[in-house]
C-alpha cells in the first residue's frame, strides 16, 4: 500500500502547490492593487501585491510588508488569512475588481466592506494639483476624548514632505505603529492597516497650528482628538506604570505550553535562572512587533544566560484556540522560547491570574526576574519600529535591564 499513499501525497502536494500556465492565465492579474476599507464612512486606502510565480500575497503598509503564501486565489475569488491575526480578507472578483469584506473571525458579525482594483487603473487620469499644505510641527501634545468622556494624553510625531506625511501616536500603553497619509491645504488624513487594526485619523489645522480631528478604528470605535505643538511633551516613565503590590518581591504566574504541560514560576526550566516574562497576546500588533524583536534577540544571544517566557492572554479563553494562534506566531517569527496560554484577554481577569501585580495595564508588558526570581524591573507597553528614535532608546533600555540580571 505504500505506493498508494505516495500517489495520494503527490496529488495533494500538486493541488496545493504550483499552478499550470493555463490555470495562472485564468487568475486575477498579478500586480499592485489599491484596496479600500470602509471605516465608518471613512475610506482607508492600502496597497497589496499579488504574485503568480510563486503564488504570493503581500500586504504593503508603506514602511513594512507582510508576505502571505497560505491563501486562496481563484479566477473569481480571493481569501487571505492576514498573517498571525485571526482575521481575513474575503472577496469576489469580477471585471477587474475585488468586492468583499475584511472579517474578524473571533468576533461574531464583524465585517467591514472591502474593495480593490489595480493601482494603475485607479491612478489613470487622477493626477491633479493639491492645495498648498499647512506646515505641521514635528511633535504635538495630543488629547483623545472617547464617548465616555475619558480624556487621554498622547504624543504625536510627524514627518512632512510636501503634501505627504507619516508618523505615529505614542501613548503610555503602546504606539499606533506606522501611519501614512496626506495633507491637502489644512486637511490632514493618516491611516494604517496591518491586518488586525484599521485606523483612520482625520484632522483640520487652524491658523494657530492646532489640530482638531476625528479618529475612527474598525467597525465602531470613534474618538475626537485635539493636538497642539509641544516639543517638550513627555509620557510617563514606562517603568513606573505597572508595579508589584506592597511587600511583594516576585510575580507568580502559570500558563499552559503548546505541548499541553503546565508551566509556572517554580518550573525546573527556570530554577535558578534569570528570565524575562512577556505578558502579551497574539491579537496585539504591538506584541507582534515586540515578539519579532525578542525572538531575534534570543537567537542572537544564546549564551547570555537569560531566559524568555511569553504568557499570552487571547481573544478566546480556550486552550485549543490559543494553541493555534500561538503556533502560528511561533512559526512566523521562529520563536525559540516557551509560549504559554494564560487565559482570556480581559485585563481585569488577567490581573487576577497575576496576583502580585498592581494591574495588567497594557499588552505587552515585560517583567524582568533575577536568578533569585525577584522582579527587578517592569516595563509597560512598547515603543516599536514605527516610532523611530524611541524604538532605538527602548532597545538600549532593554539591553541595560538584561545586563542587570544576567549571570
Amino acid at each position: 500500500m505504500r505506493w498508494y499513499y505516495f500517489l495520494l501525497l503527490t496529488a495533494i502536494a500538486y493541488s496545493c502547490g504550483s499552478k499550470t500556465t493555463q490555470e495562472i492565465e485564468k487568475l486575477p492579474e498579478a500586480g499592485v492593487y489599491q484596496g479600500t476599507l470602509d471605516i465608518q464612512g471613512n475610506p482607508l486606502i492600502f496597497r497589496f501585491e499579488i504574485k503568480h510565480k510563486p503564488l504570493t500575497f503581500i500586504l504593503d503598509n508603506i514602511d513594512e510588508s507582510f508576505k502571505i503564501e497560505d491563501f486562496t486565489l481563484t479566477e473569481d475569488s480571493l481569501v487571505v488569512p492576514l498573517h498571525i491575526f485571526d482575521t481575513q480578507l474575503k472577496a469576489a472578483y469580477k471585471q477587474g475588481r475585488f468586492e468583499g469584506h475584511w472579517i474578524k473571525n473571533y468576533a461574531d458579525g464583524y465585517e467591514i466592506a472591502f474593495s480593490a482594483q489595480k493601482e494603475e487603473v485607479l491612478s489613470a487620469g487622477s493626477e491633479g494639483t493639491m492645495a498648498t499644505p499647512s506646515t505641521l510641527a514635528s511633535k504635538y501634545r495630543v488629547y483623545f476624548e472617547s464617548e465616555i468622556e475619558d480624556s487621554t494624553v498622547a504624543v504625536a510625531e510627524f514627518e512632512q514632505n510636501g503634501n505627504m506625511i507619516k508618523g505615529t501616536f505614542l501613548t503610555e500603553t503602546g504606539d499606533y505603529r506606522f501611519l501614512n497619509g496626506t495633507i491637502k491645504g489644512n486637511q490632514l488624513k493618516l491611516s494604517t492597516f496591518d491586518g488586525e487594526h484599521a485606523f483612520v485619523f482625520a484632522g483640520e489645522v487652524d491658523d494657530a497650528g492646532m489640530i482638531h480631528g476625528h479618529f475612527a478604528s474598525g467597525k465602531t470605535w470613534h474618538e475626537q482628538w485635539w493636538a497642539h505643538p509641544d516639543m517638550e511633551v513627555q509620557l510617563a516613565d514606562a517603568s513606573t506604570i505597572t508595579y508589584l503590590k506592597n511587600g511583594a518581591k516576585t510575580l507568580h504566574f502559570e500558563g499552559k505550553a503548546l505541548d499541553g504541560t503546565s508551566v509556572n514560576l517554580d518550573d525546573d526550566m527556570l530554577n535558578g535562572k534569570p528570565f524575562i516574562l512577556q505578558i502579551m497576546g497574539t491579537w496585539c500588533p504591538n506584541c507582534m512587533d515586540e515578539t519579532k524583536f525578542l525572538s531575534q534577540w534570543h537567537t542572537l544571544n544564546p549564551d547570555i544566560g537569560v531566559e524568555l517566557v511569553s504568557l499570552a492572554f487571547e481573544r478566546k479563553d480556550n486552550y485549543q484556540y490559543a494553541k493555534e494562534r500561538l503556533t502560528l506566531l511561533r512559526d512566523r517569527f521562529n520563536v525559540g522560547y516557551p509560549l504559554l496560554f494564560g487565559g482570556g484577554y480581559d485585563k481585569e481577569l488577567a490581573t487576577k491570574k497575576l496576583p502580585e501585580l498592581s494591574a495588567v495595564v497594557a499588552y505587552p508588558t515585560l517583567v524582568f526576574y533575577n536568578s533569585n526570581h525577584e522582579v527587578t524591573h517592569i516595563h509597560t507597553g512598547f515603543t516599536g519600529p514605527g516610532t523611530g528614535v524611541h524604538f532605538e532608546r527602548w532597545k538600549l533600555d532593554f539591553e541595560k535591564r538584561v545586563a542587570e540580571i544576567a549571570p
